[in-house]
């Protein structure tokens, strides 16, 4: 009976230890500076860093400002900020998984501002120049989404904002669409985001690793409850995006791995809201503005056009 039981207690052990250490890896924050454009993702990426590089060169060029808000929970998050000329509007985007503003956004910037964009590029929490100790993948995300939006709203009264965002931003922002969001956003943009983050990190479990994901997720929970405060099992967009009145520009590389195309198919299907689905043939994860940028233009302007009407840019400056 003693062995037995402590069997169990060394099993029960290497179990927290494990999951705990699976959470620290996962969830923990990692030290990225929030002008930095990695290279370092993998063969597919590195493809377009001299693109997103020269994106990012061209930003830090620009008049930028640095905005600085506290969030809900009293941590201090950063944002740049360019402003247009003649504005047709705010666009807020929200980077991905570990990741910044440049690097996600360096490729198009540009093209961006030319279509007459004032900028807001926030920082996440927990990545670059805000603060933060842990990421919580959309739980906490979200209503800094929202903190921005009220930040734009207030600042730009009488632009219309679009809420766009790529990979966790793009879930933080799909999650944000039924949080009160001010009346001035008219439209969001949703890039290869999740659906569900349990059936996610189920996907890598399986694919990376052949691991079962249900006794995985039961201790990365228990770790998420305990050090970061939120309940996994939460960062689901479905839920927001049955109550959605806000309409969504859905997008999504078909050869993404790393977060499936079926999780964009399953938003689009769950929304409320008028929606339009573009994917992208051979695109990884977070790659469709590059693998397919003319495609990309095209399904965005004829978005704006519907949703946040302005000024026509010319031939050279959608090219750029």
């Amino acid at each position: 009976m003693r062995i037995a039981l402590l069997a169990v207690l060394i099993l029960t052990a290497l179990y927290l230890i494990s999951t705990l250490a699976m959470f620290l890896i996962g969830f923990r924050r990692t030290k990225t500076k929030a002008g930095y454009t990695d290279e370092s993702t993998g063969r597919t990426w590195k493809k377009y860093a001299g693109v997103i590089r020269a994106g990012a060169d061209w930003f830090r060029a620009q008049p930028y400002e640095t905005v600085e808000l506290r969030s809900f929970d009293g941590l201090k998050l950063r944002a740049m900020l360019l402003e247009a000329d003649q504005p047709r509007g705010v666009l807020l985007s929200m980077h991905g998984y570990r990741s910044t503003p440049l690097r996600d956004l360096g490729a198009s910037a540009q093209y961006y501002h030319d279509l007459g964009f004032t900028l807001l590029l926030p920082n996440q929490r927990a990545c670059g120049d805000s603060e933060g100790r842990y990421i919580t993948f959309g739980a906490r995300e979200k209503k800094d989404v929202k903190m921005w939006c009220d930040y734009a709203a207030a600042r730009y009264p009488g632009l219309p904002i679009v809420a766009a965002g790529i990979s966790l931003g793009s879930s933080a922002v799909l999650m944000a669409l039924d949080t009160g969001l001010p009346d001035a956003v008219k439209a969001a943009v949703a890039d290869c985001g999740y659906s569900s983050l349990c059936d996610e990190l189920g996907s890598v479990a399986k694919r990376a690793f052949h691991l079962k994901p249900r006794p995985i997720l039961w201790g990365l929970n228990l770790w998420c409850r305990l050090l970061a405060g939120f309940d996994l099992y939460q960062c689901s967009t479905l839920p927001s995006m049955k109550n959605d009145k806000i309409p969504v520009l859905f997008i999504h590389g078909e050869a993404d791995e790393f977060v499936p195309t079926r999780f964009s198919r399953e938003n689009y299907e769950a929304c409320a809201a008028p929606k339009e689905l573009f994917t992208v043939p051979g695109a990884d994860h977070g790659l469709s503005y590059l693998v397919d940028t003319p495609g990309y233009h095209r399904h965005l302007e004829a978005w704006f056009d519907c949703y946040c009407p302005g000024k026509d840019i010319d031939d050279e400056s959608k090219n750029a």
